[in-house]
């Protein structure tokens, strides 16, 4: 059974700092796999547009349910 990965999408402030530095990016894209008993956090992303940050979610995703690193969209 493949796991299942999901994704969300956190809006950063202004100035606002991650590990001690500003991002390049306002949306930081975090992905998670869900395991038997938890959810594990496997990194995160940072990204300048919403709609980037939402095609990454969608992207990796997909990758549960297609077993692709990519959605079927163009």
């Amino acid at each position: 059974m493949m796991a299942e990965k999901y994704a969300t999408i956190e809006i950063l402030d202004d100035g606002e700092e991650i590990l001690g530095s500003v991002p390049n990016g306002r949306y930081m894209v975090r992905e998670y796999e869900r395991g038997e008993n938890w959810n594990e956090e496997l990194g995160a992303t940072f990204y300048e547009s919403i709609q980037d940050a939402e095609k990454h979610v969608i992207d990796y995703q997909a990758q549960s349910v297609c077993g692709r690193g990519d959605s079927n969209e163009d």
